[in-house]
């Protein structure tokens, strides 16, 4: 096991702790595991965070799909600066509250926070919760998630053709435990109309395969719109690489971040 998923483990089990105290039912508590969570995000995703600052360009919409409670929301924000602008989707009630909080704290003003799930429609969806990870609730029953809250479901493009964008859209964060391939899906004419747009994408086959998804399924619909995946090593690099490589690497740490993009990149290195 790695430092990362040691880390990862005893974050959850300090939220299932502090949540059966009852802590976070205050605002204190609330700001301090946001502080907390922020601190271990930094900590353990550097290097997706470096990527986000890099390529949320200023004056550009970013999107935050599965945003949790805004640790990449308000990355973005600050990298897309005053003219651009962040979307941020995230269904589950406790955390748009935190997200909500996140951003008022930290007085970013273009950021536009949507509660809802995105996926390959629009309407009612049931999202399973996990009760004991807040980063853990998915569109799809699996085992342990006994409890489930109705939400709104849409796509995408029908939001952005809603809404009346016409910046462009640099980046799209996607990272819905198994459910990634639903929101590519309804993002089709989004990722034809901005061609310059990346994405950054989790790849876990087990948890797609969980959701109903054959991981190949993911692959082909990203080869078929031009996308080339590039790694984040670990000298903190940006790499050109292939689908056997990414899935090399998913079969030693379960999943991986998969930067995706349909232009060169140049070499990247994090500060």
């Amino acid at each position: 096991m790695n430092w990362f998923s040691m880390a990862r483990r005893f974050f959850v089990g300090s939220y299932r702790i502090v949540k059966q105290s009852g802590f976070l039912s205050f605002g204190l508590g609330q700001t301090l595991y946001s502080k907390a969570y922020f601190f271990y995000k930094r900590c353990s995703e550097a290097r997706q965070t470096e990527i986000v600052r890099r390529l949320a360009w200023p004056g550009t919409v970013a999107v935050d799909v599965g945003a949790n409670i805004g640790y990449f929301t308000t990355v973005m924000a600050r990298a897309v600066g005053p003219t651009g602008a962040v979307l941020a989707f995230e269904p589950e009630e406790a955390n748009v509250r935190l997200l909500r909080a996140a951003v008022r704290r930290t007085g970013l003003h273009n950021t536009v926070l949507v509660s809802a799930a995105l996926g390959a429609r629009n309407g009612r969806a049931a999202l399973c919760l996990n009760l004991d990870n807040p980063a853990d609730h998915r569109v799809y029953p699996t085992k342990g998630q006994t409890h489930v809250s109705e939400v709104e479901m849409i796509t995408l493009d029908h939001y952005l053709d809603t809404c009346g964008n016409t910046r462009p859209v640099s980046l799209i964060k996607v990272d819905v435990q198994g459910a990634e391939l639903h929101v590519l899906r309804g993002m089709h004419a989004t990722l034809a109309r901005h061609p310059q747009a990346h994405l950054l994408l989790e790849f876990d086959p087990a948890m797609l395969r969980e959701g109903g998804t054959d991981p190949e399924d993911v692959i082909a619909f990203l080869r078929e719109r031009g996308f080339a995946p590039f790694l984040l090593e670990r000298a903190n690099t940006l790499q050109p690489s292939s689908w056997e490589a990414v899935e090399t690497r998913v079969t030693t740490e379960g999943y991986v971040d998969v930067l995706l993009s349909r232009e060169p990149i140049p070499e990247m290195t994090s500060a």
